[in-house]
């Protein structure tokens, strides 16, 4: 068969997006609270049980402080928090705290990166960071699992979107799902901090970061303000296009779109910021859609000004526009002055990425797990429970469950 005989590309595709389509249809935004706290404690449990979190109370965040940096009206603080415990020992996170020189206590905003190859080193992450520091915020800026100094290898600029992530697939564990419980841990350490105030913390985050700070804001009530960047669309929009593991949640659209997920954030603040010449999954007319129904369940709480959509005209980024809206809501909804608007960026330098890392050079510790040596860890644990057949009946039962769950799962 020559390449003009062969079936059309888009044949499937079409499929996909036909079958994803009548999923959602006929749905509604909730015309009542009630109605919406109903829709919103099926989305929420779904959520979570497809990011596979777990529910059980977690132990204190364990955190080590190995340096600090002094700089121009603030300090960096250089630490390890160790966000889960294993067999063979801690899941650690290295993270940069942003300290005001001014004393007290203050606001605070975690900082999640997405694909930058700088990961919480990179100059534009570095950026936001130490604007918000300026303006009095405590800004934690943390590694994703298996990005930046957490990937396979300690140098910087490994990419933790793609194949890595998919060494957790054959145990049922999303990348989007670690990253989610990490950023709570991270919320949990910072209000432990004597220099914050508890009830006053936000999320912000772009590309990848966005899709954490969606969700993280969406689950976590205790994130007051949330600002995802060059993230948001809709789930439909993401059918067909090239989007990284970590930011996929299978099955999404079997009992949600995103409007729903950035309903749960009401009646708390959240900002989404476009760019007018992004991806088409995060691109403002998809955007709009989200938003949009968003709006309404805002409406709802008589909180319609608590949510904001924000475009700029620019490429995928996070840029100084972009920051300085993302200054502005945080300024009003976790210091409460202001309406919200753009407040300007205070004078700002980046530094090389490789002074600010937790562990520079060659200085990780062999014990640090990286994320297929956790996969393997999940497995050998899952394969510890599978019982092997003693007779043939026994067999027989297995086959009959396991092919009913097959069935289930495809």
């Amino acid at each position: 068969m020559t390449r003009t005989e062969s079936p059309r590309s888009t044949d499937f595709l079409e499929f996909i997006r036909r079958s994803a389509r009548e999923l959602r249809r006929g749905e509604l935004v909730p015309s009542s609270v009630e109605q919406w706290q109903q829709l919103r404690a099926r989305t929420r449990s779904n959520l979570v049980q497809a990011l596979g979190l777990s529910t059980d109370k977690p132990a204190p965040v364990s955190v080590r402080k190995s340096r600090q940096q002094q700089r121009d009206g603030y300090t960096i603080e250089h630490l390890v928090l160790g966000t889960r415990a294993t067999s063979e020992g801690p899941i650690e996170m290295p993270a940069n705290a942003y300290v005001p020189a001014t004393g007290g206590r203050h606001p605070a905003v975690l900082c999640v990166h997405g694909h930058w190859s700088g990961a919480k080193q990179d100059p534009v992450v570095q950026a936001r960071c130490i604007g918000l520091a300026r303006l009095g915020f405590v800004v934690l800026s943390v590694d994703a699992f298996g990005a930046g100094e957490r990937g396979l290898q300690p140098p910087l600029g490994e990419y933790h979107g793609e194949m890595v992530a998919a060494t957790l697939w054959p145990t049922g564990t999303l990348l989007a799902g670690l990253q989610v419980w990490d950023n709570m841990r991270a919320v949990d350490y910072l209000q432990t901090r004597p220099d914050v105030d508890p009830g006053r913390i936000g999320v912000t985050g772009t590309s990848g970061g966005g899709n954490q700070t969606i969700y993280v804001g969406a689950l976590d009530d205790r994130l007051k303000c949330v600002v995802p960047v060059c993230s948001v669309g809709n789930y439909q929009a993401y059918l067909g296009a090239a989007c990284c593991m970590c930011e996929l949640v299978p099955g999404a659209l079997t009992f949600t779109e995103l409007w729903q997920v950035l309903g749960l954030v009401a009646p708390r603040g959240l900002m989404a910021i476009n760019a007018t010449r992004d991806a088409i999954q995060f691109s403002v007319a998809e955007a709009r859609k989200s938003m949009t129904a968003a709006q309404r369940v805002f409406d709802l709480y008589d909180r319609g000004d608590a949510i904001r959509h924000v475009t700029v005209e620019s490429g995928h980024d996070y840029n100084k526009p972009m920051r300085e809206a993302m200054y502005g809501w945080m300024t009003r909804h976790l210091k409460g002055q202001g309406d919200g608007a753009p407040i300007a960026e205070p004078k700002l330098t980046t530094v090389d990425r490789e002074s600010i890392r937790v562990w520079p050079g060659k200085t990780r510790p062999k014990t640090h797990i990286t994320l297929p040596q956790f996969a393997r860890q999940v497995a050998v644990s899952q394969l510890k429970k599978q019982v092997v057949p003693v007779h043939a009946e026994h067999w027989e039962a297995e086959v009959e469950w396991r092919v009913a769950h097959l069935q289930r799962l495809c």
